[in-house]
């Protein structure tokens, strides 16, 4: 599941650099730099608009966390399923404010999404695990691959997920890249469907290890 849900994340990323005027709608780091360098130059417009994803994708954090503590309180199995509900309810919201010629408020429905998607699924049989941002991945595969080598309780298994991970993310913002131009933003039904399977899976299947998906 976490190597599927980092392929749309990487979607929306590229959707957003390319599409977005150069946003960054998965992962905030950037964004927050560029809002810093244009306030410190003075550049409000800019700041303000490297500046508006980031409350969104909060927004949709913390609407993440919050519903999957209720869930986890009233015993709902299937969380994971649930969130990426209100996910795909997000990226729907996108797809309309762009046919309504909304362009840019496409990038307020689309950085919550990433939001909730962060809140989903944080964590894989003990260890932890980001879909929407990979420089944490590239970190945790560099430590594996050390314990590892120096036999300090490393396991060889988690170096690929972690890879895998990354190489998911980096497939999705290629294929939107590669697609973007054809299909502009029908593109998003990509990552849309990607989220549909992964929900239907979670619904259809008992949850063996519901520690895996634990919101904590």
């Amino acid at each position: 599941m976490a190597v599927l849900l980092a392929a749309p994340a990487g979607w929306v990323d590229a959707v957003g650099w390319l599409a977005i005027g150069t946003l960054f709608l998965a992962h905030m780091s950037c964004n927050s730099a560029s809002a810093a360098i244009h306030a410190a130059r003075g550049q409000w417009g800019p700041f303000l608009h490297r500046l508006g994803p980031i409350p969104c994708f909060v927004f949709g954090l913390a609407l993440g966390r919050v519903i999957g503590h209720v869930l986890e309180r009233r015993r709902v199995r299937r969380r994971l399923a649930s969130l990426l509900a209100i996910e795909g309810g997000f990226i729907v919201a996108a797809f309309i404010a762009w046919v309504l010629g909304a362009l840019d408020w496409m990038t307020w429905p689309l950085a919550a999404a990433m939001g909730v998607q962060s809140a989903a699924l944080r964590h894989v049989a003990g260890h932890d695990v980001r879909t929407t941002f990979v420089t944490g991945m590239i970190v945790a595969i560099v430590d594996e691959c050390i314990a590892v080598a120096l036999r300090l309780g490393g396991d060889s298994s988690f170096v690929r997920l972690y890879g895998s991970v990354w190489l998911a993310f980096c497939s999705g913002a290629f294929a939107a890249a590669a697609t973007l131009r054809a299909l502009s933003f029908w593109t998003l039904g990509v990552p849309l469907a990607v989220l549909a399977f992964v929900l239907v899976v979670e619904v259809v299947r008992p949850l063996a290890r519901p520690e895996t998906h634990a919101l904590r």
